[in-house]
């Protein structure tokens, strides 16, 4: 079981493989053209904090977006159980016990 808080949606709590299938999807679906670039992974064990750039150009709209993203995860047995999304490296960094 995963749970997910988005930025999107003010981290409300999601929980269980068919709500992360439906953020997922949800957001997909609201591009013509997205490009997901992972520039950092910081592994703490069982806490991981990365940063990634995401891009698209909007359905319908055609505007550019840029969004920096900073995810602390949570691995238990192999498999992510949490993902919470930050717009601030320092705090993801914090959560996941990572600071510097």
């Amino acid at each position: 079981m995963i749970e997910w808080m988005p930025f999107e949606d003010n981290h409300t709590p999601s929980n269980g493989l068919d709500a992360a299938l439906r953020i997922r999807n949800g957001w997909l679906d609201t591009w013509d053209e997205h490009r997901t670039e992972v520039e950092e992974i910081l592994d703490g064990g069982d806490d991981v904090c990365a940063s990634a750039l995401l891009s698209g150009r909007g359905k319908g709209s055609g505007v550019g977006v840029d969004v920096r993203l900073y995810a602390h995860f949570k691995v238990r047995d192999g498999a992510v159980v949490y993902l919470y999304e930050h717009q601030d490296r320092a705090e993801a960094l914090k959560a996941a016990g990572l600071a510097e």
